[in-house]
């Protein structure tokens, strides 16, 4: 399953990429990712594509980190899929960008 992950998305390796180190210091490991995992794992990088999406045609990452009282390399990280980014603050980015609850809904509901 782990392979699957890092071969298909530049994003999901980004994403997965702390399972990189310790494989590169202790050598070959098996990542062991449950159904549940991956699929958080899915719907943060469905909405971090969303949040780019509808980012980049509303307003520059400086205007939405200051709409919802964040920083502009933290939108740019959420824009990335990066794991760090909680989705608390992807859904308040999405919402800052004209998104209604709805939407956001189906963006998830496309997951998987």
């Amino acid at each position: 399953m782990a392979s699957i992950l890092f071969s298909e998305s530049h994003n999901r390796k980004s994403f997965l990429h702390f399972f990189f180190i310790p494989w590169i210091i202790f050598g070959p490991f098996k990542v062991h990712i449950t159904p549940e995992e991956n699929a958080l794992i899915e719907i943060k990088l469905a909405l971090s594509r969303s949040l780019k999406q509808r980012g980049q045609q509303v307003m520059t990452q400086a205007e939405l980190a200051g709409k919802i009282q964040s920083s502009q390399p933290r939108i740019a990280k959420a824009e990335n899929g990066d794991a760090s980014v909680s989705i608390e603050l992807l859904i308040r980015a999405i919402l800052a960008t004209g998104a209604t609850p709805k939407e956001i809904g189906q963006v998830i509901a496309e997951v998987g």
